[in-house]
């Protein structure tokens, strides 16, 4: 049970200057691998609430797998003198499905409860371990307990056999560390104090890139198969034993591929003409894994469900490949679009998606299983340009995706205005999309109505009360990298009257909004260019005005990206293009200054930009 009188003086010492949000005034973990190689984890909490709008601290969940044994020593609520007021019985426990968006690993179960209370401030404490046999991480550690919340004491222990070798990797050196031996036992120990969540700022690196973080994984494990952990090598071949004998289908799909596929003979062809059958015959969908969801489905469960998580839709594509007679490799990946980093010198498991590799004579085809939308071979903003665990036994090994350059995610919008008669304008716009405004739209093009899809082209036209407006998908092609979409309508909004004369303001190129440099701390990084030209002609009626005075043009260069705008008549039609363009990678807070002067220059010159109608 928890130190009632520590608790109290705790609260005590917070009273002065008391913050509105909830503190976690103490988290503590202590890991014990016995002799056996069983593990336990014992993990206690003390969090102050001090106001309503930190109730929401006292919802707690416990996520674990149903190879973990639970058991919840105590949960408590202790008032503002230090007395426990409240205590959660079993009956009030909760246990459900973990429901969540991942595509690779999930803990299966959420045991909940709630330690509300109404009188504030007050604590709420609770305790719990977890008893396992198979692992694959002693420890994945950080201080870091909700977003936004300051822990104030936090620590790690990890105990285990004298004789137990694992590896370590620690990230910052504000931690405190200490080692200490037995006769049969050696431990470890980590803490740290003050832990506060960086900002959220834009452009900013992901937080599992800036969190304090101990990860420690044994040398040899038992995890549904035994595994090392000594090499890159020697984990990967852990992961094809895991799956192993997994890719093979069922009589009645092998029969169906081998009539799909007759009559090819380019290997490419083939390749494409089974990935079109996995986006038309399967679904993604997150499922319960085996073995504490490390282990992939068998492709022959998918030939019957028609559906699968990434591991199950990625082992069914290989195992579509092998009934070809085509080799392919299961790929661990770190998917988002914003690259999160993978610890090289760490063999572990730090990927949370799969991905299939295709190594042909002259050329390497990436696969993503889990979309029906994206075009053949494309792997895009969400796994481009990071290391990855490509899977082939002995030589597996980590191997950098393709790299987004600028070209691959143009976004290039064109705007033709036609003056009428009553001084509004007709307008087409014609979208040419690459990058994530590719991938984002062709999702929309699948899954949303035609009216939403309006909207949100609407959005993206940065036209006020387009009236009459309709869009047209245009040469479309599923394995395009291309989208092309036309917007029309009409609208007023265009020019505007100033006195005597008329202002036309073009639609300009979006630039981000970033921080002054006064409150910036944190690095800037792009995962992929943005690359975007605005290109917008005006038909006007040489009967409305006497002359036109034209926006000047420009050039900003830089070591982060550049920009340009252009101006050009011909008879009646004036048109101006605009682009912005920005390098991918990351950018050094001491650069910050620099970088900001940049993006200044430009907003500040897209303000001088109008044409002038007297």
């Amino acid at each position: 049970m928890i130190n009632i009188r520590l608790a109290l003086l705790l609260m005590i010492g917070n009273l002065v200057g008391l913050p509105s949000f909830g503190q976690i005034l103490n988290y503590d973990t202590h890991v014990i691998i016995d002799e056996k190689g069983q593990k336990t984890t014992e993990v206690t909490y003390l969090i102050q609430i001090n106001s309503k709008e930190s109730n929401w601290l006292s919802e707690v969940e416990i996520a674990h797998s149903p190879n973990q044994k639970l058991d919840i020593h105590y949960a408590q609520i202790i008032d503002a003198s230090g007395n426990v007021v409240r205590k959660i019985k079993k009956k009030e426990i909760e246990t459900r499905s973990n429901l969540s968006y991942s595509t690779f690993y999930q803990d299966d179960l959420i045991s909940e409860f709630d330690l509300y209370w109404n009188s504030y401030p007050y604590q709420i404490a609770y305790s719990y371990t977890l008893e396992e046999t198979e692992f694959v991480y002693a420890c994945w550690w950080t201080p870091l307990v909700r977003t936004n919340v300051t822990t104030l004491q936090s620590s790690l222990k990890l105990t285990t056999p004298k004789d137990y070798e694992i590896n370590i990797h620690q990230n910052s050196e504000r931690f405190k560390r200490s080692e200490s031996l037995t006769e049969d036992t050696k431990s470890f120990s980590w803490s740290y104090q003050n832990y506060s969540t960086p900002p959220t700022e834009i452009y900013s690196p992901q937080l599992r890139e800036l969190i304090p973080l101990v990860s420690i994984v044994p040398n040899s494990f038992i995890y549904g198969v035994s595994g090392v952990s000594n090499s890159w090598a020697s984990y990967g071949q852990w992961v094809e034993e895991l799956n192993s004998g997994l890719d093979e289908l069922t009589l009645y799909e092998s029969n169906r591929i081998v009539e799909l596929i007759s009559g090819m003979e380019d290997e490419r062809e083939i390749i494409r003409t089974l990935y079109h059958h996995l986006q038309d015959e399967t679904s993604y969908v997150n499922v319960a894994i085996d073995v504490g969801g490390l282990q992939s489905y068998p492709a022959s469960y998918v030939c019957k469900n028609k559906y699968g998580d990434c591991k199950a839709l990625t082992t069914y594509m290989k195992a579509l490949l092998k009934s070809a007679g085509i080799s392919s490799n299961y790929v661990d990946i770190r998917a988002g679009k914003s690259i999160e980093s993978i610890i090289t010198s760490h063999p572990s498991q730090q990927f949370n998606h799969v991905i299939l590799q295709i190594p042909l004579e002259n050329d390497t085809i990436w696969l993503e299983n889990t979309s029906n939308t994206l075009p053949f071979g494309y792997l895009g903003t969400f796994t481009q340009n990071r290391q990855a665990l490509v899977v082939n036994g002995a030589k597996s090994q980590l191997f950098k995706t393709p790299e987004l350059n600028p070209e691959d995610v143009l976004e290039f919008n064109k705007y033709v205005f036609e003056e009428m008669d009553d001084r509004s304008f007709r307008v087409s716009v014609d979208f040419q999309w690459q990058g994530d405004k590719m991938e984002d739209f062709r999702y929309y093009l699948a899954n949303i109505k035609q009216e939403e899809l309006l909207e949100k082209l609407k959005v993206e036209s940065h036209l006020k009360e387009l009236k009459a407006a309709e869009w047209t998908l245009r040469d479309f092609h599923r394995d395009s990298v291309k989208l092309k979409l036309q917007l029309s309508g009409t609208t007023s909004y265009t020019a505007r009257n100033i006195g005597k004369m008329r202002v036309i303001n073009p639609i300009r190129v979006s630039i981000p909004d970033f921080e002054g440099p006064e409150k910036r701390t944190l690095n800037v990084q792009f995962s992929y260019p943005i690359n975007r030209i605005n290109e917008s002609k005006y038909e006007l009626d040489p009967t409305s005005f006497d002359r036109i005075q034209l926006p000047d043009e420009t050039l900003i260069e830089s070591d982060f990206g550049r920009y340009s705008f252009s101006v050009e008549q011909n008879g009646n039609s004036y048109t101006t293009k605009e682009h912005f363009l920005i390098h991918s990678g990351e950018i050094d807070i001491k650069d910050y200054h620099s970088f900001h002067s940049f993006i200044n220059q430009v907003i500040n010159f897209q303000k001088t930009i109008a044409y002038i109608i007297q």
